[in-house]
C-alpha cells in the first residue's frame, strides 16, 4: 500500500513540474529549445506518414539536406499522441511521461538499497530537481 501511495505522490509531483497539458503553452522555458523539439516530433511523424525515412529535410539552405533529429525515441513515442491531441499537448504530456518515468526509476532504485519509503521518495525528488 505503501508503494502505490509513493507512486501517486510522485506522478502528482510529475504532473506539478510539468504542469497539465493544454493547447495553448508547452513546459519549459520559451527561450530553451523546447520549439525545435515540437517541431522535430511534428517533422518526424510527417516523414514517416510520407513513407520516408526522417533523415532528410528540404527545408535546409535552400536545397535541402541531412537531418538527424535529436530525440527519435520521443519522436516515435509520440506518433499516436499526435493523431488525437495538439502538438503542444503532446509535448506536456511526454514532458510529463519522461518526468514520471525519471521519478519512479529513482524512486525503485532508492528503495532497493535503502529499504526506506521517505528516503525512496527523497532520492527520487532530488534525482529529478
Amino acid at each position: 500500500m505503501k508503494h502505490l501511495l509513493s507512486l501517486l505522490f510522485l506522478l502528482l509531483l510529475a504532473l506539478l513540474l510539468t504542469g497539465l497539458p493544454s493547447a495553448s503553452s508547452m513546459p519549459g522555458h520559451p527561450m530553451s529549445d523546447l520549439y525545435d523539439h515540437a517541431w522535430g516530433y511534428w517533422w518526424f511523424g510527417t516523414q514517416i506518414a510520407a513513407g520516408k525515412l526522417p533523415l532528410h529535410t528540404d527545408i535546409s539552405h535552400g536545397e535541402g539536406g541531412s537531418l538527424w533529429f535529436i530525440d527519435p525515441i520521443s519522436a516515435l513515442i509520440s506518433l499516436p499522441l499526435q493523431c488525437f491531441l495538439p502538438l503542444s499537448c503532446t509535448v506536456g504530456l511526454l514532458a510529463w511521461i519522461q518526468i514520471s518515468l525519471s521519478l519512479l526509476s529513482a524512486y525503485t532504485l532508492n528503495w532497493r538499497i535503502g529499504q526506506d519509503y521517505g528516503s525512496a521518495i527523497l532520492g527520487a525528488m532530488i534525482f529529478v530537481i
